[in-house]
């Protein structure tokens, strides 16, 4: 008999996403052309202006994605003042790790407000076992969690780092 390998999809992923689609239904409330770049390849965003959002949930940007690009064509997309909620691995390749530098690369058609962590407290998903065995003590981190991946030293210390931002409007927009 073989080893199937662990049950059930990750535990600590699950965790992951919920809490960014949990902000994501508060941010895009009432909003329905969103463009979800988990099933969105960034070259079909090309052409189209009328995405009244955009999100990234973790795991689903490349890690090696093209951080410029990937501002480029998010601006082209979205209206003036439509909401942008992005997930990036803390350790993705031209990030260097830091927020600021992954809002730099983003460019400058958005406007940032909001950051917080994945993984602050709770285990990283490579821990997926451990939170099988121990799913009360992993209930436990998740609700520090919330408690703390927003404050300003530990926002850049998690898994995963979440921006929120929007689209600025520019003057090519009032054409």
């Amino acid at each position: 008999m073989t080893d199937a390998g662990p049950p059930g999809p990750n535990p600590i992923t699950l965790f992951y996403r919920h809490v960014v689609q949990a902000r994501a239904q508060v941010l895009f409330a009432g909003r329905r052309r969103l463009a979800d770049l988990g099933a969105t390849p960034v070259q079909m965003l090309k052409g189209h202006r009328e995405m009244e959002g955009a999100y990234a949930l973790p795991g689903d940007l490349d890690p090696q994605q093209d951080l410029a690009a990937l501002g480029r064509a998010l601006a082209a997309a979205l209206q003036p003042g439509a909401p942008v909620l992005l997930a990036f691995a803390r350790y993705a390749p031209g990030s260097a790790g830091r927020l600021a530098g992954v809002r730099a690369a983003l460019g400058p058609a958005f406007d940032w407000h909001g950051t917080f962590a994945l993984g602050v407290i709770a285990p990283a998903e490579s821990r997926q076992d451990w939170a099988r065995r121990h799913p009360q003590s992993f209930g436990v981190l998740a609700v520090v969690e919330r408690l703390v991946r927003g404050w300003p030293l530990l926002r850049e210390a998690g898994e995963y780092a979440v921006i929120e931002g929007s689209r600025r409007a520019t003057p090519a927009d009032t054409l």
